[in-house]
């Protein structure tokens, strides 16, 4: 099991190729790689580039979560791009796809040994 995957930073898709601004290695080794979870948050009213902490309310927004087993991590970063997304991450690709919610899996559950070993996520209330 790997790490996160930096999808979207500052509102802008990391870069794929070396000399980018935003060049992010683990991105372009991945970008199109089938398997992805990726969330991002998409500020509230009143946070844009401009402003993008000095809001009282920093940090507060939506929450979005999207994946899928043929779902690219180049293609969840422009979608999350596209919304508006401040900074966006995705899980490690392919036999580590986990999206579920309680004991219920959105996405087919990983295999039961991956399935033994992920026992972490995002907790929403």
């Amino acid at each position: 099991m790997g790490g996160l995957i930096l999808l979207v930073r500052d509102f802008t898709v990391v870069g794929k190729r070396i000399g980018d601004s935003c060049y992010c290695r683990d991105f372009a080794e991945l970008a199109h790689k089938k398997g992805v979870v990726a969330w991002g948050l998409v500020p509230g009213e009143g946070q844009t580039r401009r402003t993008p902490t000095a809001h009282p309310a920093a940090g507060a927004g939506v929450l979005v979560v999207l994946g899928g087993h043929r779902l690219r991590a180049a293609t969840a970063a422009a979608i999350l791009s596209t919304i508006g997304t401040r900074d966006a991450v995705a899980t490690d690709q392919s036999g580590s796809v986990l999206m579920g919610s309680g004991r219920e899996c959105v996405l087919r559950p990983p295999s039961p040994p991956r399935q033994a070993m992920q026992l972490y996520g995002l907790c929403c209330r």
